[in-house]
């Protein structure tokens, strides 16, 4: 069963969601290339893309290191 997500939550997903897609446009990046070179299948990056899901901290890691930022530069807000 998904967890439900709370009205904090969203706005801190809303936001996350903001900042990656921004960044995916920066470097031109699609949503599959950066699944490809993080080890997940492109539905994972979709549900981050479209604040439906709390990406997990690994992923966020990853991406951060994929999209050459600090892990702050996504999270942090």
């Amino acid at each position: 069963m998904a967890m439900k997500i709370n009205k904090e939550d969203k706005k801190w997903l809303k936001e996350f969601a903001r900042r990656l897609k921004k960044r995916l446009k920066e470097l031109e990046v699609t949503q599959e290339e950066l699944a490809d070179r993080i080890g997940v299948v492109h539905s994972t990056i979709s549900t981050y893309v479209n604040a439906r899901s709390v990406p997990l901290t690994t992923h966020v890691v990853r991406i951060a290191r994929v999209l050459d930022l600090e892990v702050r530069d996504l999270i942090d807000f």
